[in-house]
């Protein structure tokens, strides 16, 4: 049994496949509080970017760890509590 029983009945679930598509093709509309709704038309103006645009997140004068001296493998978690992602409730 879980610990928290939000966790112990069966939900549904999703698979999402981002992918770029053009803004015209999808309907943008607001529920205002008066019950009305306000269809929104896409920007006119829009620019593209590189893919390329994001630098490299890779040192540019890497050391050598030995010189840090002995050094031994762990799981991150080990040292700063890191875990893979958000799990939140579920």
């Amino acid at each position: 049994m879980a610990i928290d029983m939000r966790q112990a009945l069966g939900k549904p679930f999703f698979e999402d496949f981002p992918t770029p598509i053009p803004q015209d093709l999808v309907g943008k509309s607001a529920h205002l509080p008066d019950a009305t709704l306000k269809s929104i038309e896409p920007p006119k103006l829009t620019s593209e970017y590189p893919k390329d645009i994001q630098k490299s997140s890779n040192t540019a004068n890497p050391v050598d760890l030995s010189s840090f001296g002995s050094t031994t493998k762990t799981p991150l978690g080990y040292i700063v509590m890191g875990r893979s992602g958000d799990k939140s409730s579920n």
